[in-house]
């Protein structure tokens, strides 16, 4: 069933200046990641989709760090995530690709799923092993790697040798996310913009459609998977709920909340101190469940 929007998230999805500015305060706040010695960058093409390509020295492991970048599906993008994906991949001692999928309001649902599905089929048709791939993904991006390993396992196709998934977005049908409305009750224009982000990207899905909301899903078979968020901030219930359903489906998964309110708090706040060491405890995730070199 579509979603009827409450009249504030329809005045926010329906303003000209709502993509721009996502996108705009999306970007100035995450590009402040450091720079990773010896990472070079390079764009590349897989399955028609542009991808950026991550390599270095660091690039032993002989695996692949597939990571899909958050933005609430409709910003972020390759050049916002390039810097905290080099250094995941330097701790993994694997390559990246980041692939630049399609966001709304341009496109909605199934756009992304289709673009990370080319992807990781094309990385497969040329050679890769999908045990030593680790599919990733921040906020929204986390919601899109798990949608990814929904449809492999509908498709029987071979899964992945880990997931890694930072404050993953994975219920759109419960909004109220604010801080405020867990103590008020009260929703807030975050609350209106995230249900705004949802009905755009689902457009006249069912917001429980398992490759919209995968909390909803049956996530029997699903690869190991590492689970990390605040622990007050907006996608706290969704990492919590999350890793307790994979848990009650039978999949290993590890859950990891870190203190304080930043969501994805690698990609906000310059790759140092608590940021690389939840990316650094990804790495070593990453390289016991794909068996990288050390």
């Amino acid at each position: 069933m579509k979603h009827t929007m409450t009249t504030p998230a329809r005045w926010i999805s329906g303003r000209q200046f709502f993509a721009p500015l996502h996108r705009a305060v999306f970007g100035a706040v995450s590009l402040g990641s450091a720079r990773v010695a010896g990472a070079r960058f390079r764009e590349v093409d897989r399955g028609g989709v542009s991808c950026l390509s991550v390599e270095g020295s660091f690039a032993e492991g002989g695996g692949l760090v597939l990571f899909f970048h958050g933005g609430g599906y409709m910003a972020g993008g390759m050049s916002t995530h390039r810097n905290g994906v080099a250094y995941l991949c330097r701790a993994a001692n694997m390559r990246g690709l980041v692939p630049g999928y399609r966001r709304t309001p341009e496109n909605g649902w199934p756009a992304a799923v289709d673009d990370a599905f080319a992807v990781y089929e094309a990385e497969l048709a040329e050679g890769t092993d999908p045990g030593r791939v680790a599919v990733c993904g921040d906020s929204a991006g986390g919601g899109l790697a798990l949608a990814l390993c929904l449809r492999l396992r509908e498709r029987g196709l071979s899964l992945p040798g880990a997931l890694y998934l930072l404050s993953p977005w994975v219920d759109l049908v419960r909004f109220e996310k604010s801080h405020t409305f867990a103590r008020t009750g009260r929703r807030t224009p975050l609350d209106w913009s995230l249900e705004a982000l949802a009905v755009l990207y689902a457009r006249d899905e069912d917001l429980c459609h398992p490759e919209i909301s995968p909390l909803y899903a049956d996530l029997a078979g699903m690869p190991p998977m590492l689970v990390q968020a605040g622990t007050n901030e907006i996608m706290r219930d969704d990492a919590r709920r999350l890793s307790r359903k994979a848990e009650e489906c039978g999949v290993e998964v590890r859950f990891e909340p870190y203190p304080g309110p930043v969501h994805v708090l690698p990609f906000f706040t310059r790759v140092s101190g608590p940021g690389r060491e939840l990316l650094g405890r990804g790495g070593e995730f990453i390289r016991e469940k794909t068996g990288a070199n050390p």
